[in-house]
């Protein structure tokens, strides 16, 4: 609403300062051009912010659309490796009772030795396949203060900046990896809004022939349990009509549970206009 008004606002007040200088414009055609200028001012604006309101609103629900898509993949996704991983286990489980029948129906104490130590490394590989802890990561603007020691820390995810003279911001941020189990051979892949662009390239961050304008990707070796990673960091410059807006982290490794309903981590970032 305030896309109207101020335009509509800004244009009254013109037409009061007409009035008021009135006799000074001793022409007709000088108060002519005066009155369309204004007049087109205030319903170009107002015109213009619709428009542009109306494609925030139709980004947003092709956003959500492509959200809802990916969701639905990734579920698929989750419940076959669900699947794969419990034949591999109930495989392994009968190899190792058949191993186990046949071990008291040899009489060569030799061939029972090898064959304890077949059971043995089967029920290592089943407890390997078996479902474990994992780790997981959490988004946390920078700078922060840590928690204090025994408490657990708690993410800022949302948080106000100042924009440049180019009307870029720059944002510090990291990512914690608050679960007891390492996270190992990653991925993180950094991604903007749709009316957003990179001021410059982040730094650590590669764009890679898959990656979109809107996305850039690193890779890490490891995010050691109950630890931050390093500072991360992008200078954004979103679209002027907005006031707020959100980037994301998706990440993947090889000891990690998939983020949440597969849409990575986000933080939001408030411009101070």
């Amino acid at each position: 609403m305030l896309n109207y008004v101020l335009p509509i606002a800004a244009s009254l007040i013109a037409l009061l300062q007409l009035a008021k200088d009135w006799g000074a414009h001793q022409t007709s055609w000088r108060r002519g051009a005066a009155l369309a200028l204004i007049g087109l001012f205030g319903i170009g604006s107002a015109i213009n912010n619709y428009y542009a309101s109306q494609k925030v609103t139709s980004q947003h629900a092709s956003d959500q659309a492509e959200i809802k898509g990916l969701k639905t993949a990734v579920e698929t996704a989750n419940k076959n490796q669900e699947a794969n991983t419990t034949q591999f286990v109930a495989a392994f489980a009968k190899l190792s009772k058949d191993v186990g029948d046949l071990q008291t129906q040899v009489a060569s104490e030799k061939l029972q030795t090898k064959l304890a130590g077949v059971q043995d490394e089967l029920q290592k590989t089943q407890r390997a396949l078996g479902p474990g802890p994992k780790a997981a990561l959490t988004f946390r603007f920078l700078p922060f203060q840590n928690a204090p020691l025994g408490q657990q820390a708690v993410p800022v995810t949302s948080k106000a900046f100042s924009p440049n003279l180019d009307g870029s911001v720059h944002v510090e941020f990291t990512v914690l990896n608050l679960t007891p189990v390492d996270a190992l051979d990653g991925d993180l892949t950094l991604t903007i809004c749709y009316d957003c662009k990179f001021a410059k390239e982040p730094t650590l961050f590669t764009k890679l022939d898959e990656n979109s304008d809107k996305e850039r990707t690193m890779h890490f070796a490891q995010i050691l349990a109950k630890t931050a990673f390093v500072t991360l960091s992008a200078d954004i410059v979103a679209a002027p009509y907005l006031l707020d807006y959100g980037f994301g982290l998706n990440y993947r490794c090889r000891t990690c549970i998939l983020p949440k309903d597969g849409q990575g981590i986000t933080g939001t970032v408030h411009i101070l206009r």
